[in-house]
């Protein structure tokens, strides 16, 4: 096929513009359940992927306590009593958070996942919660916005000798 563009040898820098058709493609980072056909349309599909951080990421919430990061384990254990940690998370813009969870050793604590506007400085809002081990899987504002809020994870007061070992979001992406 030949294109006629008015101007094309000063847009293009030559005389002849055909448009070339691909004879492959490389699919080294698809797979076939990757794509949905609807009425001879193939789009992609929604891709579940994930966020995860280890307990060093967490940080202590009230200064002057008692921590330790154990860096070769890749968790935060607390010395003192009644004490909460946190941590960013940073996850991609117009991304469906369907899942999170916190893990350590005491399934008795709560952690909460956190949304907060960026220009104020009011109190966030719950997306999630459960216990630690427990995954919760009914987000409530699912979407993530980041040009409007930024996301944290919270826990309740951790007792002496309690650990956090990580944390992970689930979420999908739409590419369609």
């Amino acid at each position: 096929m030949v294109l006629d563009i008015p101007n094309h040898k000063e847009i293009f820098g030559q005389g002849d513009t055909r448009e070339t058709s691909i004879t492959h493609v490389n699919q080294e980072n698809f797979n076939a359940n990757d794509f949905d056909v609807i009425s001879d349309v193939v789009n992609l599909k929604n891709k579940t992927s994930y966020w995860s951080c280890n307990g060093v990421k967490f940080k202590v919430r009230t200064n002057g306590l008692n921590y330790q990061y154990h860096l070769t384990g890749g968790y935060i254990s607390i010395s003192s009593t009644a004490t909460a940690v946190f941590t960013q998370v940073n996850l991609p813009n117009g991304a469906v958070i369907t899942g999170a969870v916190v893990y350590g050793s005491e399934a008795d604590e709560t952690w909460t996942l956190y949304r907060t506007a960026l220009n104020t400085a009011e109190a966030g809002t719950l997306l999630a919660t459960g216990n630690i081990q427990s995954e919760d899987t009914s987000i409530s504002n699912a979407t993530v916005d980041n040009a409007t809020y930024g996301y944290f994870f919270v826990t309740s007061g951790l007792d002496a000798t309690d650990l956090i070992t990580g944390a992970r979001i689930t979420y999908t992406t739409d590419y369609i």
